[in-house]
């Protein structure tokens, strides 16, 4: 593409996100819904979207990010879970090994915490057409009808088969069901155009869209279980995450109001002249909430507790030396809002 049409695909998308977000104009939610609607001044552009609708419009079937229940998966097909690139995150295995950090899954560390736990996703290998995950639908929640969409993400393994696919099966109350290949609705098994000598392909987990209008025959009302089956390539492997029935919407934009505030008090600590001692601060939060809430802090690259006291080694010795400083950092919280980095300052005691 040329420099001229690139700015126009991008004028596009970025009018219409804002148009969308402040002007409340709805008739782009579909330019970024992950349904495959593309602006007309897209050009010959191909555009490929991640979505995820907001909570308020999707109801979770299975997020993906644990390991699956016990009988949960039948036939020559393994589920892990996985975070990250070439080094394990925490206690799970690493997605995909690669040199290059251009080509690192956009599921990766975050870079200002980088032992920060990372976004977790189910890896699926199969050997075989008869593999099956299947995933229940929470008990009580069966009934999809105001919902306008399955969804989740999904992302072909770089390393795997040229040509990915899976099925879709929906299973109601009465065993009856419908069965979508993803190759159907969308291309997100497809792997991206390019090489590594260019820094590509990419790794995107993209939007699987399939509408609840193409379910046949199923019971919406009484939803039982969504399957996700090999039944069309014989050998693969794939990413796949945030499993919902879900419906397109922008959300709601104040979480300042709604939530509450983690914050943690600056500390000043004396250095000791050998050895190292201990020094602890505590990260509080600005009420109780009605849900738990997890918390993780790094300072300066090392990780924290998730409890409500850190407590940090302080290296001493009898150096004439000034002031140090350090900050430690609030991140992957679920459940609140982060208030800004506490900072830690270590006096000089010699």
């Amino acid at each position: 593409m040329t420099a001229t049409e690139q700015q126009g695909v991008g004028t596009a998308y970025v009018a219409g996100f804002f148009r969308l977000q402040l002007g409340h104009e709805t008739q782009f939610l579909p330019l970024l819904d992950g349904s495959d609607a593309r602006a007309a001044s897209a050009g010959r552009a191909v555009v490929r979207v991640v979505s995820q609708a907001p909570v308020a419009s999707r109801r979770d079937v299975n997020h993906l990010d644990q390991p699956l229940p016990a009988g949960s998966v039948r036939g020559k097909v393994t589920a892990t879970v996985c975070a990250g690139v070439s080094q394990p995150s925490g206690r799970l295995a690493p997605c995909m090994a690669s040199d290059d950090w251009s080509n690192a899954p956009h599921w990766s560390t975050a870079w200002y915490a980088a032992k920060t736990p990372t976004t977790a996703v189910t890896k699926l290998t199969w050997s075989g057409t008869d593999g099956v995950v299947r995933l229940d639908v929470p008990a009580g929640l069966g009934d999809v009808r105001r919902f306008a969409a399955l969804s989740f993400r999904a992302a072909p393994d770089p390393v795997g088969s040229p040509k990915t696919d899976l099925s879709v099966r929906v299973v109601d109350g009465h065993r009856r069901a419908a069965v979508v290949p993803v190759s159907t609705v969308s291309d997100a098994l497809v792997r991206m155009p390019g090489n590594g000598e260019s820094g590509l392909p990419k790794n995107l987990l993209r939007t699987v869209r399939i509408p609840l209008t193409s379910l046949k025959g199923v019971d919406l009302s009484d939803v039982r279980a969504v399957e996700l089956r090999t039944d069309k390539v014989a050998r693969g492997s794939a990413y796949v995450s945030d499993l919902a029935f879900s419906s397109a919407g922008v959300g709601f934009s104040a979480p300042a109001a709604l939530l509450p505030k983690l914050s943690a008090s600056s500390v000043t600590v004396k250095e000791g002249d050998k050895g190292t001692h201990s020094m602890a601060f505590w990260v509080t939060m600005s009420r109780p909430s009605l849900r738990p809430v997890n918390v993780y802090v790094e300072a300066n690259g090392e990780p924290g507790k998730t409890t409500g006291e850190l407590t940090l080694e302080i290296l001493d010795d009898k150096l004439e030396e000034l002031a140090e400083t350090f900050s430690a950092v609030i991140q992957a919280v679920g459940g609140a809002e982060v208030k800004l980095p506490v900072t830690v300052t270590i006096t000089d005691n010699d």
